[in-house]
């Protein structure tokens, strides 16, 4: 899955704006190498989230089934184009970014690309909550016991 760390990107832009042989060109700024679905599932359960192995077919069914959960829509929204991007399915093959180009544009003028390893990947997830924290943030507050008079009577 292409991909590459904010920072970089930042970095890039700015390289790439005051760069003379940049002007009137297209780049295709993404890492060199590919950021793979494995491994950000495992640093997601190194971070303690608990995943179940199954299909793509098998995901994506649930991912229809549960559509209309707020977690769930945002993905099931723009399931044509994940499905694409993610590549899970035969028929979805994403395109293949050529960076070849843009690199050697951005290393001749001091960028270069951080690696995409599991310390980036162990910070990355360490941004999305905790499992037990998550479901805590959704669940309502009790609200406060009243006395259906509105008093609590004596």
């Amino acid at each position: 899955m292409p991909a590459e760390r904010v920072d970089v990107v930042a970095r890039a832009v700015t390289a790439l704006l005051t760069a003379p042989e940049a002007a009137g060109r297209a780049f295709h700024l993404v890492h060199p190498t590919s950021l793979t679905l494995p491994a950000l599932f495992e640093a997601l359960r190194r971070a303690g989230h608990t995943l179940e192995p199954v299909s793509a077919a098998e995901w994506w069914r649930r991912v229809r089934f549960n559509a209309q959960h707020p977690a769930v829509h945002p993905l099931a929204s723009l399931s044509e184009v994940a499905r694409f991007m993610l590549s899970t399915d035969e028929d979805h093959v994403p395109p293949r970014f050529h960076a070849e180009d843009t690199w050697k544009v951005l290393r001749d003028r001091g960028v270069t690309p951080e690696p995409l390893d599991d310390a980036f990947l162990d910070l990355l997830v360490s941004h999305v909550d905790p499992p037990a924290a998550a479901l805590e943030r959704r669940r309502p507050k009790p609200l406060p016991h009243q006395h259906p008079c509105g008093s609590r009577g004596s």
